[in-house]
């Protein structure tokens, strides 16, 4: 929520995957229908997949976010998040990746993934899923990046 609120500006178009959990969709739709941005949505493969490809096709001039889902928790899909990522770094497109359902079940590493980070990345999580937080708690762990191709 802080992330995407804090981050946009009105015009802005946030782009997101087609299995964003319903909190992070009702923060977008929310703001889209009361004018401050536009959100598109990426479509996934037939197995529910995005593709860099596609990712870099759905860019359009005014996307400011990417909002991606590490897996859902309706289909249990588990989407290439590093190269997702490394698909949007010549473009600058800021990434913020929700690990809701996996921080604490799958591996994930914000170190290897920001390398390929655009300006910055943030990955979020609800605490008290599986890191063993206080109900209603969460986690967010961000990094800026300067964007160079090294």
């Amino acid at each position: 929520n802080l992330a995407i609120r804090g981050s946009l500006f009105r015009g802005d178009e946030v782009l997101c995957s087609h299995a964003e959990h319903n909190a992070v969709m009702r923060v977008l739709k929310g703001l889209e229908q009361q004018g401050e941005i536009t959100v598109r949505v990426a479509e996934p493969d037939s197995r529910g997949l995005l593709s860099p490809e596609t990712l870099r096709n759905a860019v359009g001039p005014k996307t400011a976010l990417c909002v991606l889902n590490h897996a859902s928790n309706v289909t249990g899909v588990v989407q290439p998040v590093r190269a997702l990522t490394e698909a949007l770094r010549p473009m600058g497109i800021p990434v913020l990746v929700d690990a809701a359902q996996t921080a604490g079940i799958l591996p994930v590493s914000l170190k290897k993934v920001i390398r390929r980070a655009a300006r910055w990345m943030v990955l979020s999580s609800s605490g008290e899923k599986r890191l063993r937080t206080l109900p209603e708690s969460s986690v967010a762990r961000s990094e800026v990046v300067a964007c160079s191709e090294s």
